[in-house]
């Protein structure tokens, strides 16, 4: 799973979104690092078929969340070089300039004040953000609550905490157009999926409202690119961002697969199994060691308590 490719220069100015973002040269490390190791870097509809026919071959799939400009600029280009297919999943405010970045906004604030206040937008959150320490942890105690918060949360949060106005303008850089989108989904290497309207976290949305978000961003963005769209991904990719009431959505829509960010095994694409497929997030700090783990089973094992080792 990767958000952005982004030249190292680049990558290395945030401290704790530096992860969302991939530079050009690991990612082609990364690529050159699976074919080494015998797998094959597939499209997700092949990975599919793979799995649906119980085909024992390794292989990698490529994904990119939300759709920032870069995944065009720096990253189309990188995709034709390698000849590796990706899975582009757009929240479709990133295209239509709504996007409200709170997590780098939230970044940018911690790092430039010495305390933090929520209570304007109705959360009783205040942090002192003196020192490294209590900047992480107002960092991950906000970030927290804000992911599981609605579209209108973000917003306030952008405007009332951090006094940010020229939102769109920032969208205009940052993000893809339709026209850009549309672009993307003509190259036979690349695959768009939907990623909702407002990148929110859906299970922890109104039932009506994560059916509009899934429903809404699939129509939109089938309609912009002229293609159906099969393949879906949670925003955030946490276990508890998504939940039987989404699978059920989406298998009603007609969607072949959805993703989270969490690292996991895949046995099965059967019933909501193809609702659930786990991912890995891979950035420059990723160990190999760590990706090696994982093909072998261990990240998920030991995340549930299990010592492969003694299995």
């Amino acid at each position: 799973m990767l958000h952005r490719v982004l030249l190292n220069e680049e990558r290395i100015k945030y401290t704790w979104n530096k992860g969302l973002a991939i530079s050009p040269e690991k990612l082609e490390e990364w690529v050159l690092f699976f074919r080494s190791k015998k797998m094959d870097v597939i499209s997700l509809d092949e990975a599919l078929v793979r799995c649906e026919n119980n085909d024992r071959r390794k292989f990698v799939v490529i994904t990119l969340d939300d759709g920032y400009k870069d995944n065009l600029t720096i990253g189309l280009p990188l995709f034709k070089k390698l000849n590796i297919p990706v899975t582009i999943y757009i929240s479709t405010c990133f295209p239509d300039n709504k996007t409200i970045y709170w997590w780098y906004f939230l970044e940018e604030f911690i790092l430039k004040n010495n305390s933090i206040d929520l209570n304007s937008i109705g959360l009783d959150i205040t942090f002192r953000c003196e020192s490294v320490e209590e900047k992480n942890k107002a960092y991950n105690y906000i970030r927290e609550v804000l992911r599981r918060a609605d579209y209108a949360t973000h917003v306030n949060f952008a405007h009332k905490v951090c006094g940010l106005s020229d939102l769109e303008g920032l969208n205009k850089k940052l993000n893809l157009s339709w026209g850009e989108v549309k672009e993307l989904s003509e190259e036979p290497l690349v695959t768009i999926g939907a990623h909702t309207m407002h990148h929110v976290s859906l299970a922890n949305q109104k039932e009506e409202l994560a059916k509009v978000e899934i429903l809404q961003s699939k129509s939109e963005i089938e309609a912009k690119i002229n293609k159906k769209v099969d393949h879906f991904a949670y925003p955030y990719g946490s276990l508890d961002d998504g939940s039987k009431r989404e699978f059920f959505i989406l298998k009603k829509a007609g969607f072949k697969s959805a993703v989270f960010n969490h690292p996991g095994s895949l046995f099965s694409v059967d019933g909501e199994n193809k609702f659930k497929i786990p991912r890995m997030g891979l950035t420059d700090e990723t160990s190999k060691r760590k990706v090696v783990d994982l093909f072998e089973g261990k990240v998920h094992l030991n995340f549930n308590g299990v010592n492969k080792t003694i299995c």
